[in-house]
């Protein structure tokens, strides 16, 4: 395999990259929150001893293609299959954004400041590409506040940006509204931009790292 084609996994930004994988699977749609990723691996390839006991549950990886840094994001599972002949370790994830589908929205008055301080979180962001959060304490409840400063609120505590292409009277669009804390966030969040702009609802794309991006389609 060519380099420009070659995969490479960083785990938990350490130094260390693995990068010979038996079989690779990286599935990224227009209608999918979050992208993901499985590759295997053998006792027979090159640092897979290692390989095999330096991912856990959880942890925080980089997939890259190349030099192009394809997806950020989590370590769902680590299956493992035997036969008579050989062992198959995989590694299997998806990005960031897992956490609007799987979680529900942070308690009203969390304080995540810390997140949207971190150096984490600067380093993924360029000034004027994302929407500012106003507030730093999680809300269930939004009154005349813009559609997009709404959702933005919601998803940050995850450490998750929002981008919005075209920044335009939609997502400017003042809403008025409860948040379900029993729900998913990517529930939540839809329900107020179907309310607001049909034509947004469903067209969620995700960006390489720590992103949600609204467009519109014409």
């Amino acid at each position: 395999m060519s380099d420009e084609n070659k995969v490479r996994i960083i785990v938990n930004g350490s130094a260390s990259e693995y990068e010979h994988w038996t079989d690779v699977s990286i599935t990224s749609e227009l209608n999918t929150l979050a992208r993901s990723f499985q590759v295997g691996t053998t006792t027979k390839l090159p640092q897979s001893s290692k390989l095999i006991s330096s991912f856990e549950l959880g942890d925080e990886v980089q997939v890259y293609i190349g030099g192009d840094l394809v997806l950020t994001g989590y370590v769902d599972a680590l299956p493992i299959s035997y036969n008579a002949t050989s062992v198959v370790a995989a590694i299997t994830g998806r990005s960031r954004t897992e956490d609007l589908i799987d979680c529900s929205p942070a308690w009203n008055g969390y304080d995540f400041s810390a997140t949207v301080n971190s150096a984490k979180w600067s380093a993924t962001r360029s000034p004027g590409t994302f929407v500012d959060h106003v507030i730093t304490k999680a809300a269930l409840q939004f009154i005349n506040l813009p559609l997009k400063q709404a959702v933005a609120q919601l998803i940050a505590p995850y450490g998750i940006h929002l981008i919005c292409e075209p920044d335009n009277d939609t997502v400017n669009s003042k809403v008025n509204y409860t948040v379900r804390d029993d729900a998913p966030i990517l529930k939540v969040v839809m329900e107020p931009v179907t309310i607001v702009a049909v034509e947004l609802s469903g067209c969620c794309g995700i960006a390489k790292d720590n992103s949600l991006s609204f467009k519109q389609w014409c």
